[in-house]
């Protein structure tokens, strides 16, 4: 199994990297420097070509509100920080393909 990482600080670059490697799973934090986090969800959703990537949420804000709108905008799930490891685990091995 060849897992790799892959990183971006602006949300302005999840589409294109995404359509270049095609990645197992996103974790999206919300607060970037360039564009809102939603604005990011938004994007990866309606491209054809990134729609289907499953797209994990991580966040200081942990109002129920939040989560609940962000799962109906595609998020399969919502994290707070600071993450709990064990369900920070659980949900990689959730959506990462196993070897």
């Amino acid at each position: 199994n060849n897992t790799q990482l892959l990183t971006t600080a602006y949300g302005k670059m999840a589409v294109p990297i995404s359509k270049q490697y095609h990645p197992d799973l996103i974790l999206l934090d919300l607060n970037l420097p360039d564009i809102d986090g939603i604005k990011v969800l938004e994007n990866l959703k309606s491209d054809p070509l990134t729609s289907n990537i499953p797209v994990v949420v991580v966040s200081a804000d942990a109002m129920r509100e939040r989560s609940d709108s962000l799962q109906r905008y595609g998020a399969k799930q919502y994290l707070t920080k600071p993450l709990n490891l064990v369900e920070f685990l659980d949900v990689i091995d959730k959506y990462l393909p196993t070897s």
